[in-house]
């Protein structure tokens, strides 16, 4: 996969970049650029406001590249405080680390400049290097690294001029911001759960109908931004195409590899019913009376245990040592856990292959697995499984795939499996985990081993942009090095609104009602339910009481990134006012959007039926009709009158065209609000000026019958 590399995705890492623009000793730019891009900066070190590199450059020796940023005054540290603090607006953005324009123009009419305005005002800046030109093509690679660091993290501008926001704000201070950030662990995640009530019942998994889950690849991708700053290649395009890949080919190719492996043991896959063959591939589980999965530190499959014994799922493992299997992992030469994939799918293959006329004979454990594997390729081929940043035991960031439960019927079939998960399954760190992190786990589990059947070799690659894919689509643990994990987290937010406590309601109103056309006005406010009041409450409200108030700073955030008109409604204003003219693209394209990260919409009863203009046809003879006389014997020519139907309003051809010049999107006609599409538009106007305006019975029937079908109206 060929990606652009981009340096400054941001507005703010772009800033930082214009300093520099224009400033270019013979094309000393373009080459820091491709050094920077080749990762030829190999060590990056940021205190306070100085800047220390090494380059690699032609010398086998790397170069030591220097720079330093004039440092704010402790009048212009409390200044900009003062202004971060004063706006609910400004903190939210500042949570999920976007730098808000409005932070930047504020502090620009305070004389206070945030990023340098040329090379003159960088400060100080030297390499080691015998190039004459300020800057070098080191010092250009430096700074073209640094604009990808100020990307992920933009209070790191401010940490370049002395002013520590997250120790000097009070919102953020103490750890406050860090704390409420922290990427969950799996050890949290995975703690022993106490005593479950879920009992397993077949009956309720037979009556499970997987096919009412929808297909929600494109709602999760709409909910994940564009061109995320984690990644220097537009990592949402990567994740859209693996996901795409996944869900067309994931289920077929492993099925076709299933049929494969067993056909080495002699197995036709399509003969799995008969009798003998069924006793053959239920034999590695038919002998236990109870199954169970052990995860090892990544949360992976490891190992599998039948009567409290280890299986052999893998000729030739090693027996774990006592201090091991406690841990639920399993060494190798170099003391990390194995976790290239083999167990998962080797277990997903021996499930797949279980003949369900045979489930029957195996243990309940074993046929809730049969039972979970139909249930994650349902959720694959429907793109409803989504991503989740964890943390393993030292540190390391990881990826694990769960079912996409904001959506209600997913929510609803994951609910139904937990209730009947049998409660030994899975072990983790010598306890068992509860039954919802046990489907879970399963789930992430036949996903992975999914993966590594559609990606047989690997995704290629030995850079970082491919370090990412590896930790997305293949389990593999990195490092979390320079805020790329608060980064990553930033990016999945949307996906997981609906684990907070706290829920926002989008309040949508009429501002007038009797106001018609490009005049009318809609409201836009903001209200929270938390758990200790019986009604929502304004969100300034909200704020003095939440307990986990840069949590719902962080959701209001994602609003206002979509509608930054509610900025002032974040810092005191009971209301955005959006005009009409600007409303259709917010009812058309933002509000499904949030409605899908799981920030309920409430809109005015106006707005519960949007109509779309239809021909209407008005019919009246030019004599008497005798309805005695056989419909096709008349002979009276019938006259048509042909207008346009909104709701049970009809408007006259020519208005309706005079109305389509100068509106379009959402209008309101005469107490109806209508939604101008301009190419329907065009449509429906061509069709009423072919029509002729006198007609025959005959003529007559048929373009009633043809009307009627093509949802037109006919009197």
């Amino acid at each position: 996969m060929v990606a652009a590399i981009v340096h400054g995705k941001t507005w703010w890492g772009k800033k930082w970049l214009d300093a520099f623009i224009g400033i270019d000793e013979e094309n000393r730019l373009s080459r820091g650029k491709s050094y920077a891009t080749n990762g030829l900066v190999v060590k990056l070190k940021v205190e306070k406001n100085l800047i220390e590199a090494q380059v690699q450059g032609t010398h086998w020796l790397p170069y030591s590249v220097r720079i330093s940023l004039p440092l704010f005054t402790k009048e212009q540290q409390e200044e900009i405080v003062s202004v971060v603090e004063g706006s609910p607006a400004i903190l939210a953005a500042l949570v999920n680390k976007r730098l808000p324009q409005q932070l930047f123009d504020k502090l620009m009419e305070r004389n206070i400049a945030l990023f340098p305005s040329s090379w003159a005002t960088l400060g100080e800046a030297d390499c080691t290097c015998p190039d004459w030109a300020v800057p070098c093509k080191h010092l250009a690679a430096v700074i073209y690294v640094m604009a990808s660091e100020i990307d992920k993290n933009p209070f790191l501008i401010f940490s370049l001029h002395g002013c520590d926001l997250l120790h000097l704000v009070g919102d953020f201070s103490d750890g406050k911001l860090e704390s409420a950030q922290r990427v969950p662990t799996l050890e949290n995640l995975l703690a022993a759960a106490d005593e479950t009530q879920s009992v397993f019942d077949d009956n309720v998994l037979e009556s499970i109908n997987l096919a009412n889950i929808s297909d929600l690849s494109e709602r999760v991708n709409l909910m994940l931004a564009d061109n995320p700053p984690f990644s220097l290649t537009n990592f949402h395009r990567v994740f859209r195409e693996i996901c795409g890949r996944w869900k067309r080919h994931a289920c077929s190719n492993f099925d076709a590899f299933t049929a494969t492996s067993f056909q080495y043991m002699g197995v036709d896959v399509a003969e799995r019913d008969d009798d003998e063959i069924a006793v053959r591939l239920c034999a590695p589980f038919a002998r236990f009376s109870n199954f169970s999965i052990s995860l090892d530190a990544n949360g992976k499959l490891c190992d599998a245990y039948g009567d409290g014994g280890k299986l052999n799922l893998m000729a030739g493992k090693a027996e774990p040592s006592p201090a091991e299997r406690k841990r639920g992992r399993r060494s190798t030469a170099a003391g990390k856990s194995q976790d290239n994939g083999t167990d998962e799918v080797l277990l997903a293959l021996l499930v797949n292959i279980l003949p369900p006329k045979q489930l029957h004979r195996l243990c309940p454990e074993v046929r809730f697995l049969h039972y979970m594997l139909k249930l994650t390729r349902k959720l694959i081929e429907n793109g409803a499984i989504i991503p989740q940043l964890v943390a393993n035991g030292e540190g390391e960031l990881l990826i694990r795939w769960t079912p996409a439960i904001f959506d209600d019927e997913v929510r609803k079939v994951v609910h139904a499996f937990t209730s009947t998960c049998p409660k030994n399954l899975v072990l983790f760190n010598g306890g068992y985990v509860s039954s919802t992190e046990a489907v879970n786990a399963i789930v992430n589990s036949f996903v992975l081993a999914h993966s590594t059947i559609c990606f047989p070799l690997g995704i290629p690659g030995n850079n970082a942009e491919d370090e990412l894919q590896l930790m997305f689509f293949c389990g593999k643990p990195i490092t979390d090095s320079n805020g790329r994990g608060h980064a990553i987290g930033n990016w999945l937010l949307p996906l997981s609104l609906h684990k907070k406590k706290h829920h926002v309601h989008l309040l949508v109103d009429e501002e007038d009602e009797d106001d018609e056309e490009d005049d009318a006005n809609f409201s836009l406010s903001i209200l929270v339910s938390l758990p200790q009041f019986l009604a929502p409450i304004p969100f300034r409200e909200a704020l003095a009481h939440e307990q986990d108030k840069i949590s719902l700073l962080g959701t209001a955030s994602l609003i206002v990134d979509h509608i930054p008109e509610m900025s002032a409604v974040l810092d005191g204003d009971p209301k955005a006012i959006i005009p009409i003219h600007k409303f259709t693209r917010l009812f058309s394209n933002i509000l499904p959007l949030l409605r899908a990260m799981g920030i309920q919409v409430i809109l005015p009863k106006a707005l519960a039926k949007i109509f779309r203009p239809r021909p209407s046809l008005s019919i009246d003879a030019e004599k008497p009709v005798e309805f005695r006389q056989s419909f096709f014997g008349l002979n009276n020519l019938l006259h048509f009158d042909w207008k346009v139907a909104i709701g049970d309003q009809r408007i006259g051809v020519e208005e309706f065209r005079a109305l389509t010049e100068k509106c379009s999107g959402l209008v309101k006609i005469r107490g109806n609000y209508v939604m101008l599409d301009g190419d329907e538009m065009q449509s429906l106007l061509q069709r009423l000026e072919k029509v002729p305006e006198k007609m025959g019975p005959v003529e007559l029937f048929q373009t009633a019958l043809a009307e009627e079908g093509d949802g037109g109206d006919v009197k």
